[in-house]
């Protein structure tokens, strides 16, 4: 199972620098939707929609939404759709935290995270695209701030397994503990310092301890996409939300970190 979880990993990160580095823009910009349109069938999935026709026929829905929205509407409102969106991921981790004191197991399809999907999937896409747009003249630079999730990810494990003790979100998360999610962010802190005088020519005012900052918030953001994720999976009974990825599940299993990390970066 880790060897099959190491080549898929080394043939991922492969395929990414291939397609970060030689890939026109609109042609990269494709590739991002096609991973949400995928994400979006495993959401649907996980929303208890039975048939695989109707898990696509969403998927299809979300895709012609954001097709319609990147088309017609304002690149300032897709921004403050963004902020929206920050707000939003923010009331998620007081619920995750403080809030949640069970989860009970569903059976029938559930229309409120049907919802919670098209608005999570499109933001993260339009972050995605937002930030191919600021650095496609620098693709190393949107592969760092993308990089920022893995550290936090790869942090968080290896701290926890060493010295974890303290539960983060028992009832969400059992095997997540406050000195891993710390490790994690710490560890991105650090990785935003060295990364940092990359960045130095995008920004008016610039302060190096600014932009760290603006990486440890984002990367506590992206913890959550992860325990989001873990509800609904434990809500419906799945495990993985697909099996696309040898030794790793589905595609949401792997984005669920950027879908609350890309909206507060941008």
């Amino acid at each position: 199972m880790l060897k099959q979880r190491i080549i898929t990993a080394l043939v991922l990160v492969g395929f990414l620098a291939l397609t970060f580095y030689f890939l026109p823009m609109q042609s990269l910009q494709g590739i991002f939707a096609i991973v949400i349109l995928l994400a979006a069938k495993e959401w649907a999935k996980l929303s208890l929609v039975k048939t695989e026709i109707n898990q696509w026929l969403y998927a299809l829905a979300l895709g012609v939404f954001v097709y319609y929205c990147e088309r017609f509407v304002s690149e300032s409102f897709n921004l403050i759709f963004l902020q929206i969106m920050t707000l939003v991921w923010a009331s998620i981790i007081i619920y995750l935290l403080f809030v949640i004191k069970r989860i009970p197991k569903q059976t029938a399809l559930s229309l409120p995270w049907l919802i919670a999907g098209i608005f999570v999937l499109t933001a993260a896409y339009f972050a995605l695209s937002q930030l191919l747009i600021k650095f496609d003249d620098n693709r190393l630079l949107l592969f760092l701030l993308i990089a920022v999730v893995w550290v936090t990810d790869s942090g968080a494990y290896l701290v926890g397994k060493t010295i974890g003790k303290h539960k983060f979100s028992p009832v969400v998360s059992p095997g997540k503990t406050w000195q891993g999610v710390a490790g994690g962010v710490i560890l991105s802190g650090i990785y935003g310092f060295f990364i940092a005088p990359y960045f130095e020519p995008y920004f008016i005012d610039w302060s190096p301890w600014a932009f760290v900052l603006l990486i440890l918030i984002a990367s506590w953001f992206s913890v959550f996409g992860d325990l989001l994720e873990s509800v609904i999976k434990r809500q419906s009974g799945y495990k993985d939300s697909g099996k696309i990825l040898p030794g790793h599940g589905g595609i949401l299993d792997r984005i669920d970190s950027m879908l609350s990390y890309t909206p507060v970066i941008v």
